[in-house]
């Protein structure tokens, strides 16, 4: 079976898990332990140098080995996205290699090794996503060598999507509600699922509050303002805020109501591997379902094209994907007259937008001898840029280089 694993990297603790497939044929999501034999299955993400020796200890060699020992660095995230380096015994380190160096030092239980012809897949979610963080965790998994590994990333409200994707129906049949309680700020997402639209798509609400110290009270506080005028099917505890006994009143709150209830730290590793095995279509999670926060694409992207006298749809970029990573180039020739008709449809099922784009600086030549390369990519939640390159034909037709380049705002449409 191809390996599929998912990794919820926080800057507290992380997790580690994989998806196996059982005697009976179906597929398991496994927490894979800090160690081998251990029931402990959170990895504090720290790092820490010896003293006067060229190692490094990472997780929870770190985290167990006394401070008078070497140099600790905990915070691994946050750290490589401040950018700054670390002194220690008098040298430099840089950040962003402490973090690649733990991602490889966490997956060291997981089997990695190519499974041909399919790549070995790693998930890795984080509590939020965006393109400066995204930037780091590319470098940081390339630093970190995982050769012949398909590696993607998500955030935990998409994590939590494809956790509850997989869940029995009955635990989905209104909206479902995660609380996620880190010891400082409790996040609320609400999930609600309009099954009237085709596809069926799934939105998220989602709020913050800060709450610094263990009070149940104003805990419960917190959910009666969130859950009180909603129909909940189902609510997932998760987070090391949520450890102990502490939350008894709220937890009996969240009860009422016929309101299934749910805790643990494996929700968003669980999440991650789901999303792996949908995307690779190895077991069908979501089906048709499509999740929308508020970084994603709610159109889908296509061009007209003309086809031996046949105008068909290109797809370009598919509606449901971060902004942020939403590119797309394609080269074709152009056919009569100048224009590029590229096309916007609304998940939403309302009409669809056409952009024209004019290429009047590509110069004039016979029809179909001008082969042009267009690229497209989101720079905002709302700002597309267009450009179109003249490619032209072979020696007959040398290309000339000249551009057309147009920004649309989609919310001006």
């Amino acid at each position: 079976m191809r390996t599929i694993a998912g990794l919820d990297l926080c800057d507290d603790v992380s997790q580690i898990r994989v998806a196996v497939r059982r005697l009976d044929g179906d597929i398991e999501v496994d927490t894979l332990p800090v160690e081998v034999g251990s029931e402990k299955y959170c990895i504090h993400t720290c790092a820490m140098k010896l003293k006067e020796r060229d190692e490094w200890l990472f997780g929870e060699e770190a985290y167990r080995t006394p401070a008078e020992n070497g140099f600790y660095f905990d915070k691994l995230l946050s750290l490589a996205l401040s950018l700054k380096s670390v002194k220690a015994d008098g040298q430099e380190y840089e950040t962003i290699s402490l973090l690649s160096r733990f991602i490889r030092s966490t997956l060291r239980g997981v089997p990695l090794k190519a499974d041909w012809p399919d790549k070995p897949v790693l998930y890795i979610t984080l509590k939020e996503l965006t393109p400066d963080i995204l930037n780091i965790m590319k470098k940081a998994v390339e630093r970190a060598e995982l050769e012949n590994v398909e590696i993607r990333f998500l955030n935990h409200s998409e994590s939590c999507f494809y956790y509850t994707a997989s869940q029995n129906q009955q635990l989905k049949l209104h909206k479902v509600c995660l609380l996620d309680y880190d010891g400082r700020i409790v996040t609320t997402s609400m999930l609600n699922t309009n099954r009237l639209m085709r596809p069926n798509v799934t939105f998220i609400e989602e709020r913050t509050f800060e709450l610094p110290i263990k009070d149940d009270l104003e805990m419960l506080n917190i959910c009666r303002e969130v859950m009180d005028s909603e129909i909940i099917s189902s609510v997932y505890l998760a987070g090391t805020g949520f450890d102990g006994n502490w939350a008894n009143e709220t937890v009996r709150y969240i009860c009422q109501k016929g309101r299934r209830v749910f805790q643990g730290m494996n929700l968003y590793t669980k999440g991650a591997c789901y999303a792996a095995l949908d995307v690779t279509g190895m077991k069908n999670i979501t089906g048709s379902e499509i999740f929308l926060d508020k970084d994603k694409l709610i159109y889908n992207i296509g061009i007209e094209l003309n086809s031996r006298g046949v105008i068909k749809y290109v797809s370009l970029i598919e509606a449901g994907i971060n902004w942020f990573e939403a590119s797309s180039e394609l080269e074709f020739m152009l056919g009569q007259g100048a224009d590029i008709r590229i096309l916007l449809i609304p998940i939403n099922g309302e009409g669809q937008r056409c952009i024209v784009i004019r290429t009047d600086n590509i110069p004039e030549r016979p029809e179909r001898a001008s082969r042009v390369r267009l690229s497209i990519q989101m720079l905002s939640e709302s700002e597309l840029k267009c450009t179109v390159t003249d490619l032209g034909f072979g020696e007959i037709f040398p290309a000339s280089g000249n551009e057309t380049e147009e920004i649309i705002n989609l919310k001006e449409l």
